[in-house]
């Protein structure tokens, strides 16, 4: 084994872990945020997309001032950015 090839499994085991770190961090928002408004949370749990977790942490933003659930929400999605860039980096050299 190379150490291209380990580092580009290393670098994609990371990026599927920070991506569903990241899906926990918004589920966790997602609870927060009904805790505050309970009887007029109107969205489903189900699914997950990108203009729904900007909205997601953007309300958590607002009921949440001192939470720091965001932040490592951010974190986790530029970590897993990072990593499927080295993985592509890994992947367009001679790995072989």
């Amino acid at each position: 084994m190379t150490i291209r090839l380990i580092v580009g499994i290393v670098s994609l085991l990371t990026a599927i872990a920070s991506f569903s770190f990241a899906t926990r961090l918004v589920d966790r928002m997602f609870d927060e945020i009904r805790r505050y408004n309970d009887h007029r949370w109107n969205y489903s749990e189900l699914g997950s997309w990108a203009r729904k977790d900007s909205f997601i942490v953007s309300e958590y933003r607002r009921l949440c001032p001192h939470g720091k659930l965001h932040a490592l929400w951010r974190a986790t999605i530029v970590l897993g950015v990072v990593a499927f860039a080295v993985v592509a980096a890994c992947l367009s050299t001679q790995i072989w």
